[in-house]
């Protein structure tokens, strides 16, 4: 809660899907939407780019250590100004099969940001760091 008694609230929707084009090596691409308000205070955050993931591990491996890195260009909308810019980042987790496409993953992750607010005309920056628990699939 802020002062004025006001809750905190996100939602966050993030979905990746890769392509083997090795063994191990998937890439593809990741989208990224989140909502997020708090008295009369709101953003959406919409964000698009590729994505890449390596898989350590055998085929017969039912749970795979895997490191990833990602790009991306995303528009920010709040209540009060418009921003957009680049961001970056890598990760490292474990994924564990539930089939041969789809995993259960839990890992953590960096992402570094630069956002230009257009009604200021100035840049900003940021990173952050974050825990995951997810669901993967795989199209080989």
């Amino acid at each position: 809660e802020n002062n004025e008694g006001d809750r905190y609230n996100s939602v966050l929707v993030n979905p990746r899907v890769l392509y083997f084009v090795a063994p191990g090596l998937g890439i593809g691409g990741n989208l990224y939407v989140e909502s997020e308000s708090q008295g009369d205070f709101n953003a959406t955050t919409i964000a698009v780019g590729p994505a890449a993931a390596y898989f350590f591990g055998g085929p017969d491996s039912s749970a795979l250590p895997y490191i990833s890195g990602f790009l991306g260009y995303g528009k920010t909308t709040t209540s009060g100004w418009d921003g957009s810019g680049l961001s970056f980042g890598a990760g490292a987790g474990l994924a564990f099969l539930l089939s041969p496409s789809v995993a259960l993953t839990a890992g953590a992750w960096y992402r570094l940001d630069n956002t230009t607010v257009d009604q200021l005309d100035q840049s900003f920056g940021g990173n952050t760091m974050a825990l995951e628990i997810g669901v993967e699939a795989f199209l080989f």
